[in-house]
């Protein structure tokens, strides 16, 4: 047996010890909801001013280069409130910075 299948063993035998464990520990009169994430983009309708303008600016002053817009997205107004309000809740607290990462909806 290499050191390897015994390091990998170990933690095989481990994580199933521990699954085991939590799933005794779970209790049936509890429900869980299911949670979702929610994204913080959506897919947006192609719009063809927004198109022209998206590749004028990507273009610059090069005319010969060609550019093709294949998927737009558009910021998730939901998302975007709840980051806000999240932030500013916790922005009390001086000389520290905070970034939402994910926001989940029950």
């Amino acid at each position: 047996m290499s050191l390897f299948d015994r390091w990998f063993k170990k933690t095989a035998t481990a994580a199933l010890q521990e699954k085991t464990s939590s799933s005794e520990t779970v209790n049936e009169s509890t429900v869980v909801e299911p949670e979702r994430v929610v994204p913080t983009y959506l897919p947006s309708e192609k719009d063809p001013l927004v198109a022209a303008i998206a590749t004028g600016i990507a273009a610059g002053d090069k005319p010969s280069s060609e550019f093709r817009v294949t998927r737009m997205w558009r910021r998730n107004p939901e998302a975007r409130r709840v980051a806000l309000i999240a932030t500013s809740v916790v922005a009390s607290v001086e000389g520290q910075s905070f970034v939402v990462s994910k926001i989940v909806k029950k």
